[in-house]
């Protein structure tokens, strides 16, 4: 996956030693579910402003055409809702609330190992002043 970033994320990531952490706490915790992040590149084409992007695994996989639905969840209900108007629309927690054919059953020991790997990355991201992250949740067809 290929996602723009800012200026300021990019000076954050690069020159305040925020990749070496990234790198540091993927290697201490390998299951983590964080995305990987593969490179940082700076993009100048002649005529137009520089743009800087960030290419990340792409964590939906092969099975992409299989997706039924893909939420972006925060842990919010405030402005958190998407107006779905394809399987590609990703959804926010509002709509994940409302939508009782989308749920998780998880078995509890594969429920802990969740937990305990969100709670690291949740712990790296707080440690770093990361403030803006999520969780992406995709159903699959059966």
């Amino acid at each position: 996956m290929i996602k723009t970033i800012k200026d300021l994320e990019l000076r954050r990531l690069i020159k305040k030693g925020l990749i070496e952490h990234y790198a540091e706490h993927l290697k201490k915790n390998p299951k983590s579910l964080l995305a990987r992040i593969y490179g940082v590149y700076k993009i100048k084409v002649k005529f137009m402003h520089a743009i800087s992007i960030i290419v990340m695994e792409n964590i939906v996989g092969v099975n992409a055409h299989e997706k039924t639905a893909m939420y972006d969840l925060k842990g919010s209900k405030f402005q958190r809702y998407s107006v779905p108007k394809s399987v590609n629309t990703i959804l926010k927690d509002n709509n994940f609330v409302q939508n009782k054919l989308d749920r998780l059953k998880i078995d509890p020991k594969i429920q802990h190992d969740i937990i305990s790997r969100l709670e690291k990355d949740k712990e790296f991201l707080n440690a770093n002043s990361l403030m803006d992250y999520s969780l992406l949740v995709t159903f699959f067809k059966r």
